[in-house]
């Protein structure tokens, strides 16, 4: 008896110990403190979702609350400007309103509107600058020289010419011993030569076109007439002047030995004098010119023609 009671205390005392020891491992009943969560990592879907409405409200990301929003917000962006200029270019935002922002959707009708409303090259330029090229694509710009006849491509110019390969101009001429005698004759002449040309091809800085010509003197004022084809330069932004340079056919007057009389030969008949004759040769025409007059239109913010005047 007195053995089955000890060793009951020795049971007892054992289970007290034993809950002693767990509870010690457990705080002795104080509570646990709980781990906070984790924050969300930058980026997140709500950093997403923040900065695509930016994107489609505001159309701008410049408000953005922190570099993950901003993110987000340019990549939106980028995917909706493509869209618009894809669907501009097209003439497809008003089917494609739905599927857009309000924002992005009004903007879409306005430039696809502007875009239709062009008429001409000149008004491609006050389109958005995503839209110019679609624009363009409508009205390829033509040469000058392509759009027909105009006076507005004439010019006029002064300068100096040279007649070549000709009939001699005979100046002086004698008996001497009895036979003919050429003493002086010109050749080739100089002169003062007013000129008209029309630009009717262009290619970069020179143009081609047909001009003509009168040679000035003093006593009959058109000496000599001549037409031809002309190389105009161009002018550039800082002057009028042009420098031209034709070449062409020109008839002058010159004066050769009478009818029946030649050089080396003696007098026809009972002739004692030597007789001369006024007429009309045919020579090449060499001309340099420069313009000073033009009635050529010019756009002073456009650029000049070549060899047409201001």
């Amino acid at each position: 008896m007195r053995l089955k009671g000890l060793s009951g205390w020795v049971v007892v005392v054992g289970l007290v110990l034993c809950s002693m020891h767990v509870s010690a491992q457990d705080g002795g009943g104080a509570p646990v403190a709980t781990p906070a969560p984790a924050a969300p990592a930058a980026g997140g879907l709500a950093d997403k979702q923040a900065g695509t409405k930016l994107a489609e409200d505001q159309g701008t990301c410049d408000a953005g609350a922190n570099d993950a929003i901003k993110k987000a917000c340019n990549e939106r962006l980028e995917d909706l400007f493509a869209q618009v200029i894809d669907l501009v270019g097209n003439n497809a935002c008003d089917s494609a309103t739905p599927k857009l922002p309000a924002l992005h959707a009004q903007q879409c009708s306005a430039r696809a509107k502007a875009l239709s409303d062009a008429k001409s090259r000149t008004d491609c330029a006050n389109l958005h600058p995503d839209d110019k090229a679609s624009c363009e694509k409508k009205f390829p710009d033509k040469p000058a020289a392509t759009d027909g006849f105009s006076w507005k491509n004439a010019g006029f110019g002064i300068g100096v010419g040279a007649t070549f390969d000709g009939e001699p101009n005979i100046k002086d001429a004698q008996v001497v011993d009895g036979v003919v005698r050429v003493l002086d004759e010109e050749k080739h002449s100089r002169g003062l030569w007013l000129e008209t040309h029309l630009q009717v091809y262009k290619c970069g800085w020179f143009a081609v076109g047909p001009f003509v010509a009168a040679q000035v003197d003093g006593d009959n004022v058109f000496e000599g007439l001549g037409a031809g084809i002309m190389f105009l330069g161009s002018r550039g932004d800082k002057t009028n002047l042009a420098f031209n340079i034709g070449i062409g056919y020109a008839s002058v007057p010159v004066r050769v030995l009478g009818d029946g009389i030649e050089d080396g030969e003696p007098l026809p008949g009972m002739e004692t004098q030597v007789r001369f004759k006024d007429t009309d040769d045919e020579r090449w025409l060499l001309l340099f010119s420069f313009d000073f007059v033009s009635g050529r239109g010019v756009d002073s913010n456009a650029q000049r023609a070549p060899g047409s005047g201001s």
